[in-house]
């Protein structure tokens, strides 16, 4: 990979940012909008935006590469690398904007800074960290 470009299969080093979300829901459903590809194209994305197209590798190091689009017609491309998954409790993946090939823009190395993103699921709660 070249200088000065983010590669999502490495480990962010030094920051945190923390989002936590609660699911009235079954821990076994929410796994399900996590890791099953058609569950997770009716949701995943901003409001108002669809999921056109999405391959789905659920593994360590497996793939997750969608294209997302707007109300106005522009598409968001992006690709998920999985780094954890203890069903049903725990899902760890690297989350960046990318190009059609999978490969992250510069865009998305600006928000693959962010870090990885961790789901702890508890009983009818999905912790997203």
């Amino acid at each position: 990979m070249a200088a000065g470009k983010s590669n999502p299969t490495q480990a962010p080093v030094g920051r945190e940012f923390v989002i936590t979300r609660v699911f009235n829901a079954p821990r076994e459903l929410v796994w399900k909008a996590w890791t099953e590809r058609e569950r997770l194209m009716q949701w995943f994305g901003p409001k108002g935006v669809t999921m056109r197209v999405a391959t789905l590798d659920f593994r360590p190091g497996g793939v997750f590469h969608y294209c997302m689009r707007t109300l106005e017609g522009r598409e968001i491309l992006g690709i998920g690398v999985y780094r954890e998954i203890v069903a049903p409790s725990r899902l760890v993946y690297i989350d960046s904007f990318a190009d059609a090939h999978g490969n992250p823009s510069p865009a998305g190395a600006l928000w693959h800074e962010r870090g990885p993103s961790a789901g702890n699921l508890g009983d009818g709660d999905l912790r997203r960290a």
